[in-house]
């Protein structure tokens, strides 16, 4: 191999170099400037819920196998410093019919933040959530409200400057009398951003 080969070869690399670490800073730079799609504001939003229990029995009784079911959720809240959110959302779903005879409902209330990365057109984020779930499960005497903890990711996809469409997936964890009754909540949802 020549040394005017060699040399090419070591100049290609380094202006490859170059290009990449321009490419990174400059992503760098589009994520962190301002957005229209992250502007401080209300906004409002709904949802179609699909939910999937994470619990097998309650006490004493096996409840056995329950298949997905359907829901809507409502929510309101506060953008604000580009990245952070605040809201308020409720979830109702279907009764989970389970094998044993058993049927479970449950609705929940909660607050929420929200932590955005990156504010461009398409924005996932990150949801913890605190707030109450109330559940009444035939066959037994639970009928009562505790306190819930909810973790969630999601996405959220611009169609115009105000109106966002989002994908999210929460893990709820009721506490108390109703830690065993965990599940999981799949939304696809739209907002109105004002």
């Amino acid at each position: 191999m020549s040394h005017k080969t060699l040399r090419e070869r070591r100049t290609l690399r380094g202006f490859g170099l170059v290009a990449l670490l321009a490419l990174a800073l400059g992503a760098s730079g589009c994520a962190v400037m301002k957005t229209p799609y992250s502007r401080d504001g209300f906004y409002v939003g709904a949802s179609m819920i699909g939910t999937v229990a994470n619990f097998d029995d309650i006490g004493a009784i096996d409840l056995g196998d329950s298949e997905l079911v359907a829901g809507i959720g409502i929510r309101g809240g506060y953008r604000f410093f580009d990245r952070f959110a605040f809201e308020v959302a409720y979830e109702g779903n279907d009764e989970f019919e389970f094998d044993s005879g058993a049927d479970v409902s449950i609705q929940s209330f909660t607050v929420q933040g929200k932590f955005f990365p990156l504010t461009g057109r398409i924005q996932p984020y990150g949801l913890v959530g605190v707030g109450l779930l109330d559940a009444d499960v035939t066959l037994t005497t639970v009928d009562e409200a505790e306190f819930l903890g909810r973790l969630g990711i999601g996405i959220e996809g611009y169609l115009t400057r105000s109106v966002p469409v989002f994908f999210e997936i929460d893990y709820n964890i009721p506490s108390s009398d109703l830690d065993e009754l965990q599940y999981s909540a799949f939304q696809l949802g739209v907002m109105y951003r004002f």
